[in-house]
């Protein structure tokens, strides 16, 4: 097994197993309750203890993929760039609600877009 991901935030390291999973790539999250602790006995943030994301060595190659994508995806979230695509809104012609556009139909009334 080897180390692909680690990150203060379980959540991230949880999104990232899921990835995997869905490419058929099997992981294991390890220390998935030590970041707590380590900062209670450190007061402060502690890497020692952070989650982490484990494969097999053999899927090391397309899971790094995977980690890259993930974490591209982060970075993007966290800091967008003009080259980031922004999503538009819609308004629905029959009950005027704005509409996200990843919506094909309204939320609201359920009159298609």
């Amino acid at each position: 097994m080897i180390k692909i991901f680690s990150s203060p935030y379980i959540a991230e390291c949880d999104q990232l197993r899921m990835l995997l999973e869905l490419a058929g790539i099997r992981s294991d999250i390890r220390n998935e309750f030590g970041h707590s602790i380590g900062l209670v006995i450190t007061g402060g943030v502690a890497e020692f203890a952070a989650p982490e994301v484990w494969v097999d060595d053999r899927d090391h190659a397309d899971a790094m993929q995977i980690v890259q994508t993930f974490m591209r995806s982060l970075r993007d979230a966290l800091n967008p760039t003009p080259e980031t695509p922004t999503r538009d809104e819609w308004h629905c012609t029959h009950c005027g609600e704005t509409v996200d556009a990843a919506l094909h139909t309204c939320w609201n009334c359920d009159t298609p877009r």
